[in-house]
Parts: C-alpha cells; sequence; structure tokens
C-alpha cells in the first residue's frame, strides 16, 4: 500500500527573527498532520509544532518559487 504524502514550502525562505514565514501544505488525500518548524544554525531548534493540522489538496502555483 502507498503512503500518503503531505508537501510543503513556506514563504519567504528566510526572515529576520520575529517576522512571519507563511506555510504553504497539500495533501491528496485531505489528511491530518503534524507541522514543526525549527531553526536550523549550530542546533536545531524546535520554534512552533503543531499536530492535527487539516490539510487539503492545492495545487502548487507557477510562481510558488519566486513570488
Amino acid at each position: 500500500m502507498a503512503r500518503a504524502t503531505a508537501t510543503g514550502y513556506c514563504w519567504p525562505q528566510s526572515v529576520e527573527a520575529g517576522d512571519d514565514v507563511g506555510l504553504h501544505l497539500s495533501s491528496t488525500d485531505a489528511r491530518s498532520v503534524r507541522i514543526e518548524v525549527a531553526h536550523i544554525g549550530r542546533a536545531r531548534t524546535v520554534v512552533f509544532a503543531e499536530d492535527g493540522v487539516a490539510v487539503a489538496d492545492h495545487p502548487t502555483p507557477a510562481a510558488a518559487a519566486t513570488e
């Protein structure tokens, strides 16, 4: 049996401390997922985590990498 997947990206990809980052997620089977956001520096520090986030099926915009 194939595993269901959730994919996503953040925008912008880099920000100053305290700025907002948007998470754009999609899953073909409309599942709930755990979201974990980490700062990667000298150590990996989780700055946000949440279970049970509903993710629906969304197409990736053509300009997702630039806008």
